[in-house]
């Protein structure tokens, strides 16, 4: 019998669902974030349409080591605390953009588990004991649940469409999306380095790493404080590709600076090798986007790919792909050997390891309890 996996995307702007068998994509779908923020049985009834399939790669946010449905007790504690750092009352409060996503994963999360759907979730790329510790210092995302998702989608390209073989794949990631921008290394078909959101640069929507005097200015931060600052506020814009054409001196400077900090990043990322750049992410296929990359990093890199088709009809981001690509390789079938490569059940930890600051060790502390109490053997 044909196993079939499906894979959700939590993008800011949209979720994206892709069922997937052995050989094909049966069946894909957007639908708005802020939808299924305020009702995710929109989500869960589409999810149910769906007959016979085997696991669901579940929205995974931060991330935790790869467990599944029946490995959760609390799902309340797991899907907010674990998966977004977060009260689970703060989330249901939220209701600026970029917070949609978190109350829609939250919501998507407990109707899976209500509903007895067989869900997993997996790690962010911090919680891979392949990744570097230098990457992980300091740090909660070197690239979140979806990212490393996108990568296992890039790996998989290189292995089936370019034939590479998969101790041979290396590769630079870059994703551009509508709320965070992400690099991840790959080496030998592992990954090895990561630089996610906020530390890599300003967003469309993240106000990306910023000078530590300004918390300490504001003196309390929240989650959703983080989805102000970026592009959007800086160009009036709710377009990526408008804001890379503008010629307003204020956007044209803060788009500047977020190339700036990814062409920085590079650097660091790629300091032993000149690989292939692989371009992912809603706006990988912006011809603004394109023309600035490829007119800065063409000598750098032996070739850039932008939003590699390993299916060529497909419409979703790569990441969902990844995701239904994941669960299949979970179930022992077509993409088992980049699913044992990435070492996606042996990732352990939190993401809150390796940060050293007085209250973070506290954080920790409160994390590791609640990994007690959500989660069975643990």
């Amino acid at each position: 019998m044909t196993l079939k996996s499906i894979g959700i995307d939590p993008g800011t702007k949209s979720f994206d669902i892709v069922v997937m068998d052995e050989e094909k994509i049966i069946e894909e779908k957007s639908i708005p974030t802020e939808i299924i923020a305020s009702n995710p049985d929109i989500l869960i009834d589409e999810i149910l349409k769906i007959k016979d399939f085997d696991v669901i790669i579940a929205p995974s946010g931060y991330g935790s080591p790869f467990v599944c449905n029946e490995n959760i007790k609390d799902i309340r504690l797991f899907a907010s605390e674990i998966l977004l750092l977060s009260k689970y009352k703060e989330l249901l409060n939220l209701k600026d953009e970029g917070s949609m996503v978190y109350k829609a994963l939250y919501k998507t999360s407990v109707k899976l588990w209500k509903n007895k759907i067989n869900a997993c979730y997996i790690p962010s790329v911090k919680l891979l004991n392949s990744v570097e510790l230098k990457f992980k210092i300091n740090t909660i995302d070197c690239g979140t649940a979806d990212k490393l998702a996108s990568a296992f989608y890039v790996i998989n390209y290189l292995r089936d469409r370019e034939s590479f073989d998969i101790d041979k794949i290396n590769f630079t990631m870059l994703e551009i999306g509508y709320g965070y921008n992400a690099l991840i290394k790959v080496r030998r078909g592992r990954i090895v380095g990561g630089i996610g959101g906020t530390k890599l640069g300003i967003g469309h929507l993240t106000i990306g790493p910023i000078d530590a005097e300004i918390t300490a200015y504001k003196r309390r931060w929240k989650r959703n404080d983080i989805f102000y600052g970026g592009l959007k506020d800086y160009c009036k814009t709710s377009s990526l590709d408008d804001a890379l054409k503008s010629t307003e001196p204020i956007c044209r400077a803060a788009v500047e600076q977020m190339f700036d900090s990814i062409f920085e990043k590079i650097l660091i990322l790629n300091e032993d090798t000149k690989d292939i750049l692989i371009v992912t992410g809603r706006y990988s296929s912006s011809n603004e986007l394109k023309e600035k990359l490829s007119s800065n990093l063409s000598k750098k890199f032996e070739r850039i790919i932008f939003h590699p088709k390993y299916f060529e009809n497909s419409f979703v981001k790569e990441s969902a792909l990844g995701q239904a690509m994941i669960g299949l390789g979970f179930m022992g079938s077509k993409y088992k050997e980049t699913f044992d490569v990435l070492g996606i059940k042996e990732s352990k930890g939190t993401v809150l390891d390796y940060i050293m600051h007085p209250k973070i060790l506290e954080l920790r502390e409160r994390l590791l309890q609640i990994y007690e109490k959500a989660l069975v053997n643990r």
